[in-house]
């Protein structure tokens, strides 16, 4: 991992046509402008490759995904 998080997206048209999400821009754009790194896609499905930590990159997808959605989104807990 060295440093560097890999993250892939992928929407269902029903997301997309609900709440009118759009990763590239709610997403990827957000994070690469705080974050660096690099990524590229469409509405429904997207990859990004950020130089920061695991969990930090994840903790950060989420919070712009509950802003795109209207609300707060968070990771399901372990069972």
């Amino acid at each position: 991992s060295n440093g560097v998080t890999d993250v892939v997206f992928r929407v269902s048209p029903e997301v997309i046509r609900t709440y009118s999400v759009n990763v590239v821009k709610d997403v990827i754009e957000p994070l690469t402008a705080k974050l660096g790194g690099q990524g590229g896609g469409h509405a429904a499905a997207a990859r990004v490759r950020v130089p920061a930590a695991f969990d930090e990159v994840v903790s950060r997808c989420l919070e712009l995904l509950g802003y795109a959605l209207g609300s707060h989104v968070r990771p399901i807990e372990d069972q």
